[in-house]
């Protein structure tokens, strides 16, 4: 869902006020940040023979992103956007799957780190982990290191993003401490002043550079905000809920995400945004507050989509598109 969020309300984003706008994208802008704590939390150590590991855990990814490519693809040339040129040069028409090449690249090699951790211990795990939050600070060094400007490429951020991998591996197994006040106040203190300093103390910058820096996937307000989300949740949230009919939609549900999370941008631009397009602007709604119901109706639609086509598409078409 905050994938879906992060994406619905730039819909309506350019009439709001910038720095409404952002306070709203940095509420969301973790959701594939969790993702990565997840694989590691989940995944970490790896069990299984290597071959094994990355055959099932690549191939699930590999071909919804194949085709799935296509589909985004196909859309471009029939609304006239691409050529089918464009398409055969693999003309970028899905932005939201960076997310599957990062994750074909940490399945990959998570045998081999899996391995490292071992080797190195706990210590070696949050030495590491210090190394990295350090360099979380890197987007905000303007003019220190030269100006910052991140790489669009969808590898680019392999070797950053596998710091969260590697933190949702030691938050599930070494949780951070209840009692330590200090350190719940450091990354609250962080979340809002890091942000407040670069856009108060260095106005000589462009607003779009203030936001790649503040929403970069590895600044270190987004690395506290995606710790404290993922150690509340695992503290409030029990791991296995009472059996009942809440929990098995529950469990459905959970089971569509993927689906979701492939197919929403469709779902967002053709059916969510028009649908809502006029009842929005016919009565003044604020443009957080529209974006906010097209991410809604985006989300239960794509959720709907993914539920009926699993129901009727064969087991291994559904498994290979969903």
């Amino acid at each position: 869902m905050m994938v879906v969020l992060l994406h619905g309300p730039l819909v309506y984003m350019a009439g709001a006020a910038p720095s409404v706008s952002l306070a709203a994208f940095l509420t969301v802008a973790d959701g594939t940040n969790l993702f990565f704590m997840l694989s590691g939390a989940l995944l970490l150590p790896v069990t299984t023979g290597w071959r094994e590991f990355v055959t099932r855990r690549v191939s699930r990814v590999l071909w919804p992103l194949l085709l799935w490519s296509v589909i985004y693809l196909a859309v471009g040339i029939a609304q006239g956007r691409l050529t089918l040129w464009d398409a055969l040069r693999l003309q970028p028409e899905a932005p939201h799957l960076w997310y599957l090449y990062m994750a074909i690249v940490i399945y990959a090699t998570m045998p081999l780190v899996s391995r490292a951790i071992a080797a190195v211990g706990d210590r070696g795990v949050d030495a590491y982990l210090l190394l990295w939050l350090l360099s979380s600070l890197i987007p905000f060094w303007h003019g220190s290191l030269g100006e910052f400007a991140p790489s669009q490429h969808p590898l680019s951020l392999v070797h950053n993003c596998y710091g969260y991998v590697v933190l949702g591996y030691r938050l599930r197994r070494r949780p951070l401490p209840a009692r330590a006040w200090w350190l719940w106040l450091a990354a609250l203190a962080g979340i809002v002043a890091v942000p407040l300093f670069e856009f108060t103390m260095q106005p000589a910058l462009s607003w779009r550079d203030h936001v790649l820096a503040v929403t970069h996937n590895v600044s270190v307000n987004a690395v506290m905000t995606a710790t404290l989300i993922f150690t509340l949740t695992r503290r409030l949230v029990p791991e296995r809920l009472p059996d009942g009919p809440a929990a098995r939609a529950l469990a459905a549900a959970a089971r569509a995400t993927f689906g979701v999370y492939l197919m929403h941008l469709l779902v967002i631009d053709h059916i969510a945004a028009p649908l809502l397009h006029g009842w929005v602007y016919a009565r003044g709604i604020h443009p957080l507050a529209a974006g906010l119901a097209v991410s809604i109706l985006a989300f239960v639609v794509a959720l709907a989509l993914t539920l009926l086509l699993r129901r009727l598409l064969p087991p291994r078409v559904a498994r290979l598109l969903l």
